[in-house]
């Protein structure tokens, strides 16, 4: 330990306390920006390792010396102090190229034998700059050291800066994370490295008072309040932009990592065939979907244009153009036809082909996906033609139905009815020709009852399969004929509105909208709750239509769902048989309104 001998003169040292802390902050900030900087290191591409670690060098080399300086300027002798200009730009060459060495050192590895090695480089770098910056001082007074606070003070700085570099590098390698201690733990270690390391040293300094030298040299800056501003002010700017670049290569990096995940996801994809196109429509990108669809390796198709995978004849009438045209100026093309593949065989393919434009809005090409539809159209078409067979089954059947409902009811009226006719009159006759006696005259009147009701079954009955007067007298007579026999059996009051009254309909069309309007005011009586019933029907030349509107409590979206539903689903397949359709819709507390659309055919005029 150096002593003062007794009598001998020294020079007073006292500090300001809020440069002190300034000097403290700027060390933890420029460590926390070093330390990020040469951290990309981990994600970057390998190519741009170097640049990180060489701007991770300058701004830890930058962290050293603001400290420094700042907290020599917060160092008040009683004696003019300045700096040797070319000294302290050594000093600045030292921390910056021993930190790039020991960031270099880190970013490899730090177990083992490699991170005491690097941190003993980084300890260097901190030490190394500060006594080269104290060689710089120029005043009236010597400089001697105390050699025990010397050594504590490099080894504050090879330990702590080793620990930082470890905790940094080794947590980057070994999570994805970015959490607050992953970036903040590090930087207060390197940061308390650098300002342990200075006011250790400091503490070990003991000036003297001794002739001046060289105070009169051009190449000197003496330390003054604005040298603090002036270095604190370009530290933090040149800090700021560090940060900035770190944030826009962090950006830039995760649109990177995007780009490559959607990459990987699109040349995945085996069921689309996904690429891109350049403004000229030739190819430019292949995925696997592509490969698999249309049997082109990338190296076959890559700088091809798009038109071979068209037909002759469309290639010939400018589809592939028109489609990029259109593309171009309305921001999509969608299409499907039939393309080709490599073997000239076809498939059924559906087409969307989009433009992209860059940030300035130009074009820089289309991206096109292709779908294989071939099996779905065909499957689609098969659906469609078991439905229309059945569709017909379902025509047919009913058809019968109807047939039979009408033989029944011919039956019905012709047979029984007279059978039950000539009871009435045989009964008619006995009542005139037999003695008057009052319980003959009771039992004839009882089997005259019985046999009335049993006609009006019978009437009924054969209404309820076949209305005679829809043959007779057409389907507006047969609605307001069973509107009257409803209202009388339900006391629900009906209004029935007829535009054409005269309409003239084949029976298969007439019977289909009758038992449509059947089938609802049925609906109506077992489920509405209304009391009132309006039905309209109206014609054209082109169709009829019937719409059956009640006041109830209007059927629920669960209810018009419900494959219960038979009744429902009875209106629609008869409207279907007929090119038809069936509306069906309810509000809550106000009704139900069954609209049936039927197409007529071209022979049925409206008379009159």
């Amino acid at each position: 330990m150096v002593r003062r001998a007794r009598g001998e003169p020294f020079v007073p040292q006292t500090y300001h306390p809020g440069l002190v802390v300034l000097s403290c902050l700027i060390a933890v900030w420029a460590s926390y920006d070093a330390l990020r900087l040469a951290g990309r290191t981990s994600v970057a591409d390998v190519s741009a390792r170097p640049i990180w670690l060489i701007a991770g060098a300058l701004a830890m080399g930058i962290a050293i010396w603001s400290m420094h300086f700042v907290a020599m300027l917060a160092l008040h002798l009683p004696v003019p102090v300045s700096y040797s200009v070319p000294v302290g730009a050594l000093s600045v060459v030292v921390a910056v190229g021993l930190s790039a060495v020991a960031f270099t050192l880190a970013s490899r590895d730090v177990s083992g034998g490699r991170a005491l090695v690097a941190g003993a480089v980084a300890g260097v770098a901190i030490s190394g700059m500060h006594f080269t910056a104290m060689a710089a001082m120029r005043l009236a007074a010597a400089v001697r050291f105390d050699p025990s606070l010397v050594a504590l003070a490099v080894a504050i700085a090879i330990v702590v800066s080793g620990a930082a570099l470890r905790l940094a590098f080794g947590m980057r390698r070994g999570t994805s994370g970015r959490g607050p201690w992953l970036q903040a733990g590090p930087a207060l270690l390197m940061g308390g490295a650098i300002v342990g390391m200075h006011y250790t040293a400091m503490a070990a300094a003991h000036f003297t008072p001794a002739p001046a030298a060289g105070l009169s040299s051009a190449r000197l800056v003496t330390a003054t309040p604005e040298l603090a501003i002036t270095v604190t002010l370009g530290t933090a700017a040149m800090l700021a932009m560090a940060e900035l670049g770190v944030i826009i290569s962090r950006r830039e990096a995760q649109v990177r990592e995007g780009e490559q995940r959607f990459r990987l996801l699109v040349n995945e994809v085996q069921d689309y065939a996904i690429f891109m196109l350049d403004p000229a429509g030739r190819v430019v990108s292949w995925n696997a979907g592509a490969e698999r669809l249309k049997a082109y390796r990338a190296e076959e198709i890559l700088g091809e244009h798009y038109s071979r995978f068209y037909l002759p004849e469309d290639v010939a009438q400018g589809k592939p153009e028109r489609q990029l045209q259109i593309a171009a100026t309305q921001g999509r093309a969608e299409d499907e036809g039939w393309r080709l593949r490599r073997d000239g065989s076809r498939f059924r393919a559906h087409v969307v082909i989009t433009a992209v434009h860059d940030a300035a809005g130009a074009l820089v090409g289309f991206t096109k996906v292709t779908r294989d539809v071939t099996e779905l159209r065909q499957t689609e078409a098969e659906l469609a033609q078991y439905r229309g067979q059945l569709q017909a089954l379902a025509a047919r059947i009913e058809s019968a139905q109807e047939e039979e409902r009408s033989r029944i009811a011919r039956e019905i009226h012709d047979e029984l009815g007279q059978a039950l006719t000539i009871l009435k009159l045989d009964l008619g006759w006995l009542r005139a020709n037999l003695p008057r006696r009052p319980a003959v005259s009771r039992r004839i009147r009882a089997m005259d009852e019985i046999l009335d009701r049993t006609l009006d079954a019978l009437r009924r009955l054969a209404a309820d399969l076949r209305p005679t007067v829809l043959d007779q007298l057409g389907l507006s007579a047969g609605i307001r004929s069973f509107a009257r026999d409803f209202e009388a059996r339900t006391g629900v009051r009906t209004r029935v509105n007829v535009a054409a009254p005269d309409i003239r309909l084949d029976r298969d069309l007439a019977t289909t909208a009758y038992r449509i309007f059947q089938e609802a005011l049925t609906n109506v009586a077992r489920h509405a709750g209304a009391r009132r019933v309006d039905i309209a029907l109206h014609a054209s030349p082109e169709e009829i239509s019937l719409e059956v509107r009640d006041d109830g409590r209007g059927i629920s979206e669960q209810e018009l769902a419900s494959p219960g539903s038979l009744g429902l689903l009875g209106m629609r397949e008869r409207a279907r048989s007929q090119g038809g359709d069936v509306l069906i819709t309810g509000t809550p507390g106000r009704g139900t309104i069954v609209r049936a659309t039927l197409p007529r055919r071209a022979q049925v005029r409206i008379a009159g």
